[in-house]
């Protein structure tokens, strides 16, 4: 399944993440250039156990990419 997941924070990012891990493709929107860039690179910009690992695996397999346009994530 295609989904869009509105901002990468501190709820957005381990929401689009867990859904990227069970197998859907997902296109996570965060405005904030900062942490799209930690995110891309498998960094989660804050602390929560296991996420950095998980999300890491999520950008390498391509099952979570990240924008900064809300119509193109929806799209």
């Amino acid at each position: 399944m295609n989904l869009a997941v509105i901002g990468g924070g501190r709820v957005g990012l381990p929401v689009a993440t867990g859904l990227a891990t069970l197998g859907h493709s997902v296109m996570c929107c965060e405005r904030d250039e900062d942490k799209r860039n930690s995110a891309n690179t498998g960094q989660a910009p804050f602390l929560d156990i296991g996420l950095d690992e998980a999300l890491a695996e999520c950008v390498k397999l391509g099952t979570l990419k990240f924008c900064d346009n809300i119509v193109a994530a929806v799209a």
